[in-house]
């Protein structure tokens, strides 16, 4: 089984809420949106959320939590952090999964500043896309589908990969 983050939280009631962002950072200053998850609009009851994640570097890990109404106004709900060590040796890992063509998704298992080769399920390279700071963007003209994404030269097993 795959090592992962559970983030988790509960709200008393809900409010015209829009949705809850997490972001991450590696030194708790500088944060990047990892997810967006759906509020429940008004809800007067207890709710709760989950979500996982695959951190792409080792360390302190930083996740924030931000409360977004449908006004557009934001809140932010609070900083938690965890340990993280990476463990390269497990193969490749990737988040989200399925993704969406256009999407930033992030990479576990490759160097940074490295490059991917995006495959077709027949095994042919459709792309070449380049790895920094442990992610990378799925073409926007990527249909629908499953692929394979692999390191060239590296005895790492590809992973799998769904666009919807």
């Amino acid at each position: 089984m795959a090592k992962k983050v559970m983030l988790t939280w509960v709200v008393a009631e809900e409010f015209e809420n829009e949705s809850f962002e997490i972001s991450i950072s590696n030194d708790g200053f500088s944060f990047r949106p990892v997810t967006i998850v759906d509020g429940r609009g008004s809800a007067f009851t207890t709710q709760s959320y989950e979500v996982s994640d695959v951190p792409a570097f080792s360390g302190n890990v930083y996740y924030r939590l931000t409360q977004r109404d449908f006004s557009g106004a934001n809140r932010e709900l609070g900083i938690r952090s965890v340990r993280w060590e990476a463990d390269a040796a497990s193969g490749l890992s990737v988040f989200p999964n399925p993704g969406k063509a256009g999407q930033t998704i992030r990479l576990q298992g490759v160097a940074e500043a490295s490059r991917v080769d995006l495959l077709g399920m027949n095994g042919q390279v459709l792309r070449q896309l380049t790895v920094e700071s442990g992610q990378t963007i799925v073409p926007n003209d990527i249909a629908a589908g499953i692929y394979l994404l692999r390191v060239p030269g590296k005895e790492i097993k590809p992973v799998r990969l769904v666009i919807k």
